[in-house]
This record gives structure tokens, C-alpha cells and sequence, in this order.
């Protein structure tokens, strides 16, 4: 029941960290009736057949919601206004292919340009959760920014 009431709160909204670590703290406080952790956050955090009891960690929780609006633009049958903001804030690039290319953190927050903290947020938890250090086949290398252009025109 709080998981869904934190969805709704989470995933349309800039997230304020400092809340959310703080709810996070809460959540165990309350596991350990505030008598301290006694088993680490990563453990608890396991299925139970691994040793945990499949509790939330937030901060994983909301960086997951805010990469899945990428999933939802990128759907072609997601026909939401929404949208919109995502194509006005980022009219200077080519969204379809931002989105798909690897783009580490560093460089999204020195080369994209948006006034927008939600969308900034989602780009930076994209490129977090995107980017791959290497090369690992022909067609990885294909999907690469630079190369995207090239090698995929219709």
C-alpha cells in the first residue's frame, strides 16, 4: 500500500532528496522498532529465500520510476501530451536518438541544456542507468551517439 501511494508521489515530480532519504530512514527505523540496524540496508533489501525481506531502498525506487518516463517516450504508441515538454525542452536535439545513445552523466549535464529540473533529473538518471563503458559488440558500437547517425539512416 505505501509503495503505491509513493508512486503516485514520486514518479511525476522533481524528486526533493532530502525527503526521500529521510522517508528511506523511517522505513527502517520502523523495521527496527529505532533500536539501530541490525542487519545492512543492501541485505534487507534481498528476497527472503537470499536474506532479506524485499524492503524498498527509495533512492533506487525513484531513480527507476524516473528512467521509465524514457521507456514511455520512446514508445511510439504512447500518443501523451506530455510529450510535448520533453520535444519543446529538447528542440536543439534529436530526442529518439539522445535517448538511445550513450551518453555517460558527465557529459548529459555538460552538452544537454534543459530549464526543466524533472527533465534534467530523468536525463541524468537515464545516462546513469544507460550508459556502458564498453564496446562490447558491432552493434553496440553502431548504437553509439557519434555513429547512430551514420550507420541508421532510413
Amino acid at each position: 500500500m505505501a509503495a503505491s501511494q509513493l508512486v503516485y508521489l514520486l514518479a511525476p515530480l522533481h524528486s526533493n532528496h532530502h525527503a526521500i532519504k529521510e522517508i528511506n530512514d523511517m522505513f527502517y527505523h520502523f523495521l527496527w522498532n529505532g533500536k539501530g540496524e541490525k542487519i545492512k540496508r543492501k541485505v534487507m533489501i534481498n528476497d527472503p529465500r537470499n536474506g532479506g525481506l524485499k524492503m524498498i531502498d527509495l533512492c533506487s525506487f525513484n531513480k527507476s520510476l524516473k528512467t521509465t518516463w524514457v521507456k514511455k517516450y520512446l514508445d511510439t504508441t504512447n500518443k501523451g501530451k506530455w510529450k510535448l515538454l520533453f520535444d519543446m525542452e529538447l528542440k536543439n536535439y534529436d530526442c529518439e536518438n539522445l535517448f538511445r545513445g550513450n551518453l555517460n552523466v558527465n557529459d548529459t549535464k555538460k552538452m544537454i541544456k534543459v530549464t526543466d529540473p524533472f527533465l534534467k533529473e530523468i536525463l541524468e538518471y537515464w545516462a546513469g542507468t544507460n550508459f556502458e563503458r564498453q564496446v562490447t559488440s558491432e552493434i553496440n558500437f553502431r548504437e553509439q551517439s557519434l555513429w547512430f547517425q551514420l550507420f541508421n539512416k532510413g
